[in-house]
This record gives C-alpha cells, sequence and structure tokens, in this order.
C-alpha cells in the first residue's frame, strides 16, 4: 500500500513539473512574439522618419507576415510615461497618443509621439539640452497567451521607444 502511494505522490509531481516547464516556455516564446512585433514596429516608424503612410502601409504588411492578432489591443491610454533609463526623470514626460478611433487600438498597437525631446543624459553623467528639436515615437503591443480563458483575461504590455529623430519642420 505504502508503494502505491508514493508512485501516486511522484506521477503527480512529475505532471506538475511538466505543465510548469511547458508554461514557462509558452510565455517565454508569447513574450519573444510581442518583443518581435514591437521591434518591427519601431524599425518602420524609424526607417520612414515617421509614423506616416508609408511607415503604415510596411507595418500592416509586418503584422501580417508576423500572425499578430490585430483585435487584442482594445484599449489605448491618452499618455504612456515610461520609466527609460536613457532619460532623466524629469524630463521624461508622458507620450500623446498620435491617433485614436473611439478609444480602440489601431490594428493592435498604440502609437504614442514624445515631442520636445531635446534633453538627453550623457553618458559622463548629467544632462544635455541641445537647441534642435527632436522627437521620438513610443510603441505599445500586447503579449498575448493562446490558452482558452487566458487570452482575454490576462494583456501584457510591451513598450519600447524610437530613437531621437530631428524634426526638419
Amino acid at each position: 500500500m505504502r508503494q502505491s502511494i508514493g508512485t501516486t505522490f511522484m506521477l503527480n509531481f512529475i505532471i506538475l513539473f511538466i505543465f510548469l516547464v511547458f508554461a514557462f516556455l509558452a510565455g517565454t516564446l508569447s513574450y519573444y512574439k510581442a518583443y518581435r512585433i514591437n521591434n518591427s514596429i519601431v524599425h518602420e516608424i524609424e526607417r520612414f522618419e515617421g509614423y506616416n503612410t508609408y511607415a503604415i502601409e510596411e507595418i500592416n504588411v509586418k503584422l501580417k507576415n508576423l500572425a499578430y492578432e490585430t483585435d487584442i489591443a482594445d484599449y489605448c491610454p491618452n499618455e504612456w510615461k515610461t520609466a527609460d533609463s536613457r532619460y532623466m526623470s524629469e524630463y521624461n514626460k508622458p507620450g500623446e497618443l498620435t491617433y485614436r478611433a473611439d478609444g480602440r487600438g489601431m490594428n493592435g498597437y498604440c502609437i504614442y509621439v514624445y515631442q520636445e525631446d531635446n534633453n538627453f543624459e550623457s553618458y559622463h553623467g548629467g544632462s544635455v539640452e541641445t537647441t534642435d528639436t527632436y522627437y521620438t515615437y513610443g510603441v505599445l503591443t500586447y503579449l498575448q497567451f493562446q490558452f482558452p480563458g487566458l487570452q482575454y483575461l490576462l494583456k501584457i504590455p510591451v513598450f519600447s521607444r524610437t530613437n531621437r529623430m530631428y524634426y526638419y519642420g
């Protein structure tokens, strides 16, 4: 009798371990996909020097090629403030949403613009202020899980920011 109880306990332990390993693996792959989508959107915005019609066309093509669920971002906040270590906290102003259609996300992602991003932290410490006008964009995508029940309850945001771009206006 003692051996059968020990076998049942060991079998439950093995099943729990396999479940945890596969859950960790699924989470890692989902985060990788969201981060890859985020980086491709940032790349297209930097390539076309802003969020314009050319960038939108290329972003839509990339989203279809990478099989990103476009209905996951059902809400974009009006502002997004990041805790990015490259920018000093007093100059880290919240970004404003560039486009909003009734508060819904644009094809599963949100784009934020950071105007007048002139101050930045230098490599030697302290801040450096330039007289040129720069701006940056922030991209917010969501991590998604393809598990029943979890795909609607659990939405983890993934945010990244473009490099500073010169304003020619």
